[in-house]
């Protein structure tokens, strides 16, 4: 399950429910989301610079963040809506030509962070930084430097520069898109008292809805495993309630490190970050928004119901493992990643394979036509979608292999979006991808 959307045991799912349209944002905001929307951009909410106030509409806010460059001889002007790499150059070579000008000086900073600006709006956080390193050489304004590097680190999951970035812009004075920066370093580390009291000193600056969704999560989530035991591991944060799951947790966290080292081998890469990874009673699990048919769930941290476990059956195995391959995935492509491709993959590492639907499929594409819709439209059945999600990708492995899905999941942490990734590496759109997988089931079933 990805993002609030459940795994359901085998047998167990509910025949008429259909798949939903979670967000794809950063770290389990709860928000709609349009299906095409692939950006890791977060609940929604377009993120205003440091030195806009609140009040500003959000569209307002990123137009006017970084300020136009004076229009000077032989400059272009520009902004974070206009500016182009080859817009850069050419202010950066007139900078360079002349040295002792304070205003093409002025602009080499401000074209070169206003590209990191929009490269980081274009879900291209590398990129973005880039940028904004290029900036540095130009001394650009320091509080929308320490922004930009907050916000990308962050969203590339990379917690101590995130971490670092933010207190540095918090020098300039309190803010709350930077306290919201380390609301999220402390809830990823899982240090739920410390993302807590930052969220709350977020919301003294100013009411903010996504902001509220995260506190108030975090105070759900510390009442529930606030007697937790907490154990750091090379890979993992495991929390689980000492006494009772001492040995279910031993069990688990054995599985885990084999799954671990399955993925990393299978998939080429590892997550930054160690995992978070939280065991719950069937309970405590439902209190927390798990509903009562899943096995397991991912929405930044791994959660499953384990509690009462006298061994890990195969199903258990198999469930760990689907949830850490979302963690993998997420860690590669964060939200970028289209539900297909992020339950296709979890399915195919957890062991699932085509051939064990391939009929039913071919029944249903057939009367339906065109299955596109279950996919990339992500509304059918779930009794169809996961069988459609792994059949999907196991199409691919057979075409590319895993190298073209590695290559995929590349792309699309570069910030690609979907159709530009599928393209790069199958030569097709997503759509062109989905049919002809289609037409592939009808002939071999």
């Amino acid at each position: 399950m990805w993002n609030g959307l459940e795994r359901a045991p085998t047998g167990s799912e509910p025949a008429a429910e259909t798949t939903s349209k979670p967000s794809r944002n950063r770290f389990g905001f709860a928000a709609t989301r349009n299906s095409r929307q692939r950006k890791r951009s977060g609940s929604g909410e377009v993120l205003e610079l440091k030195a806009l106030t609140a009040e500003k509409p959000p569209q307002a806010a990123a137009a006017e963040s970084i300020p136009t460059a004076p229009a000077a001889p032989n400059l272009p002007s520009f902004n974070e809506r206009t500016i182009t790499p080859e817009m850069v150059e050419q202010v950066v070579e007139i900078a360079r030509r002349f040295p002792d000008d304070p205003i093409a000086h002025k602009a080499a900073a401000l074209a070169n962070l206003s590209l990191a600006v929009r490269r980081f709006f274009e879900g291209r956080y590398r990129e973005a930084l880039a940028a904004a390193e290029s900036s540095e050489e130009w001394d650009p304004p320091p509080r929308e430097l320490a922004w930009v590097k907050a916000r990308s680190h962050l969203e590339l999951q990379e917690l101590g520069d995130a971490q670092r970035w933010a207190r540095a812009a918090l020098a300039f004075g309190p803010d709350r898109n930077m306290y919201d920066v380390l609301g999220h370093v402390h809830y990823l580390r899982e240090e739920m008292a410390k993302a807590v009291e930052v969220w709350q000193h977020a919301l003294e600056l100013g009411e903010d809805p996504e902001i509220r969704a995260s506190l108030e999560k975090a105070r759900r989530e510390m009442r529930v495993a606030d007697n937790y035991d907490r154990q750091r591991l090379s890979h993992f944060i495991v929390r689980f309630e000492g006494e009772t799951m001492q040995d279910t947790g031993r069990m688990v966290l054995d599985s885990l490190e084999r799954s671990y080292a399955y993925l990393k081998s299978t998939l080429g890469f590892e997550p930054g970050e160690p995992v978070v990874v939280i065991l719950y009673s069937r309970r405590e699990y439902a209190e927390l928004g798990g509903p009562h048919w899943s096995a397991g769930l991912f929405d930044s941290k791994v959660r499953v119901p384990v509690r009462g476990l006298v061994s890990l059956d195969r199903h258990v195995e198999n469930t760990l493992r689907h949830e850490l391959a979302h963690a993998f995935l997420y860690a590669q492509a964060g939200n970028n990643c289209p539900r297909w491709l992020q339950e296709g993959v979890a399915e195919y590492c957890e062991g699932s394979r085509a051939e064990e639907f391939g009929k039913m499929l071919a029944e249903k594409i057939r009367a339906d036509g065109n299955f596109a819709y279950c996919l990339v439209g992500e509304r059918c059945n779930v009794r169809y979608f996961y069988p459609a999600a792994t059949s999907l990708v196991q199409y691919m492995l057979q075409t590319r292999g895993m190298g073209g899905v590695r290559d995929l999941l590349a792309q699309l942490g570069n910030g690609r979006d979907i159709d530009q990734a599928v393209r790069e590496v199958y030569g097709r759109d997503e759509l062109g991808l989905v049919n002809e997988w289609q037409h592939f089931v009808k002939r071999r079933y």
